[in-house]
């Protein structure tokens, strides 16, 4: 299954009318690209703290592969970490009308935004 940019931030539910987040985020591997004390529960944090670990580690895979310029098609862990997002993508959705919530997920986004570059 061939995955374009643009497909797999549609299927991570990245791009939606263009709400992209632009600017720059803290790239900290202990430090926290959204703001807990916007959520309204232990839930949320939970939820974004899952996607963000998701995040910095495809966003670290997809740098080796860069820096090898190997091709990502032969990644097992870049080809298996969509789906797996996939599958828990549900979950967070349900938490979108918040506008917080959702604007504290949009953070986290913008880390992987800028990981998956155009050639991927």
């Amino acid at each position: 299954m061939k995955v374009n940019r643009r497909d797999f931030l549609k299927k991570t539910g990245l791009v939606a009318g263009g709400t992209l987040l632009t600017g720059s985020i803290a790239h900290g591997a202990t430090k926290s690209s959204f703001d807990a004390t916007q959520l309204d529960s232990q839930e949320q944090v939970n939820l974004l703290t899952r996607f963000e670990n998701w995040v910095n580690n495809y966003s670290e895979i997809v740098k080796k592969e860069t820096i090898e310029n190997r091709e990502f098609k032969n990644n097992k862990a870049l080809t298996e970490l969509p789906d797996q997002l996939a599958n828990w993508m549900p979950e967070l959705k349900k938490h979108f009308a918040d506008p917080q919530f959702a604007a504290q997920y949009l953070k986290v986004s913008e880390k992987l935004t800028q990981a998956v570059t155009p050639q991927f």
